[in-house]
């Protein structure tokens, strides 16, 4: 019996010497990770700053397809890991030794990021008249871009400058407005302009302007016996530039005031404001089946519009479209009450067939592309002097929309994307539903993403707007 006993006695330490060894090699299997991803990111910064030896198109096309083929496993699907292994987050760099250095990263980065990089813009004018503005990808830096649109140019806000995602060409904006202007049909405007910027040559961590009339939207009278739809018309809000932050730690809520924004005129005057800020908080983070996490690290899109020059004009003669007039509504709005759940966002993947996916995520891409859905819960709003924030919060999404997301994030880098936000219509006299402000978004890269200001981790700040949402 005592034999029995010493043996079962020498088999639970051989358990827990084996248990603290496996507990070792993964230690050193993670600082050798972080290790090997402070280097690779080194060796980006440093190929960064060497002059290129090819044209500008033809490096950026390599480094796109280099990028998207190395975040992918022995069976051709991302990693997990994919868009998160681009940046070390600041709790593993103090778990496996990687403090010091990241820390390092962390300091120097801002100083150098952080600064404006606007410079010179093109306009061109879109298929409704209205103009668009992109940074040209020469931009200089330290320099504000014009807004698009008739008011004036300034720098109210914040210390940042708008504009660290590249511009495409103005030759491609005018293309694509063209492409949507001279199709016809409830899909025509849509797939026209879809090719166009398809086949412009592929730019990474880039936008360009999108037309409304690319997104279909509620039309009356009696939408909800006929459900019929057509073709946008122009945006309300022109984008003049974009921005992509990384957030290492937690989210971060109104980064619109971290900008530096043309001066706002209509929003006293009219209730309408001038300037709009969207942001889309992206997780970056595996959903937990058994707890919601509503905050942890991932990235911000920052969207900065101008109103246009169409919906200017009908503010000053007073004769308002059912979309601006619910804007009006929107804006004016307490917070809580009903119209402020009535955010729509729509996302369509432009490029589906080039997506080397699995059958699942092709499932995902093929049910749900371009297809509208509402933030009701997870839309969060700021409404300041000189801006009116928009601030769609994914964190919060609920389970089986965050496990879909997830299984795709690891294809951003491949994907070039139409995003546009609007305020849904009801009622006849809310309709038509007019797109509020879009833009289109070219193989995003989180390695070209900008860090946070100094303000870096601490929680949002309040807004007017923060259900606690089950669901997007």
């Amino acid at each position: 019996m005592s034999g029995r006993r010493l043996s079962r006695r020498a088999s639970q330490e051989r358990v827990a010497a084996l248990e603290a060894e496996v507990a070792q090699l993964r230690a050193e299997c993670g600082r050798l990770t972080v290790t090997s991803r402070l280097l690779a990111r080194a060796l980006s910064n440093t190929e960064s700053e060497l002059p290129a030896a090819k044209s500008p198109g033809v490096g950026r096309r390599r480094s796109t397809r280099r990028s998207s083929s190395s975040s992918r496993g022995r069976d051709g699907r991302p990693s997990s890991r994919a868009a998160s292994d681009a940046y070390v987050s600041a709790d593993e760099g103090s778990q496996h030794g990687g403090s010091k250095a990241f820390a390092e990263q962390l300091a120097g980065a801002p100083a150098h990021l952080m600064e404006g990089s606007v410079g010179k813009t093109s306009t061109t004018s879109s298929n409704t008249g209205s103009s668009s503005t992109a940074v040209t990808p020469e931009a200089s830096r330290g320099k504000a871009g014009a807004p698009a649109s008739d008011g004036p140019t300034g720098g109210i806000g914040g210390p940042l400058a708008p504009g660290s995602l590249v511009g495409f060409p103005e030759a491609t904006t005018a293309a694509v407005a063209a492409a949507a202007a001279g199709a016809s049909g409830l899909d025509g405007p849509s797939a026209a302009a879809d090719a166009v910027f398809r086949a412009a040559p592929p730019l990474e961590h880039a936008w360009c302007p999108c037309p409304g009339a690319a997104f279909n939207v509620r039309v009356g009278p009696n939408y909800a016996r006929t459900g019929a739809k057509m073709p946008s018309l122009a945006a309300l809000y022109d984008a003049w530039a974009l921005d992509a932050f990384l957030l290492p730690d937690l989210k971060e809520g109104d980064l619109g005031s971290r900008m530096r924004l043309p001066p706002d005129d209509t929003i006293a005057p009219f209730g309408v404001p001038a300037n709009l800020v969207v942001t889309c908080l992206v997780p970056d983070y595996s959903p937990s089946f058994f707890e919601q996490r509503k905050d942890g690290r991932g990235w911000a899109l920052v969207m900065c519009c101008r109103i246009s020059p169409a919906a200017r004009a009908q503010l000053r003669s007073g004769e308002l479209s059912p979309a601006l007039r619910l804007w009006r509504e929107f804006v004016g709005a307490e917070p809580g009450a009903n119209v402020r759940k009535r955010l729509k966002c729509i996302c369509g993947v432009a490029n589906p067939n080039e997506l080397q996916v699995d059958t699942m995520s092709r499932s995902l891409v093929t049910k749900y592309n371009a297809k509208p859905f509402i933030c009701k819960t997870s839309g969060v709003f700021y409404k300041r002097d000189h801006y009116f924030g928009v601030e769609v919060d994914a964190h919060r999404w609920g389970k089986l929309a965050l496990n879909g997301f997830a299984l795709l994030k690891g294809y951003i880098p491949e994907m070039r994307v139409r995003l546009g936000l609007l305020i849904e219509g009801v009622d006849d006299d809310e309709l038509p539903e007019q797109i509020l402000a879009c833009a289109y978004l070219s193989h995003l890269s989180a390695q070209k993403c900008q860090l946070t200001p100094e303000n870096r981790g601490k929680a949002p700040a309040p807004a007017d707007d923060y259900d606690d949402p089950m669901a997007c």
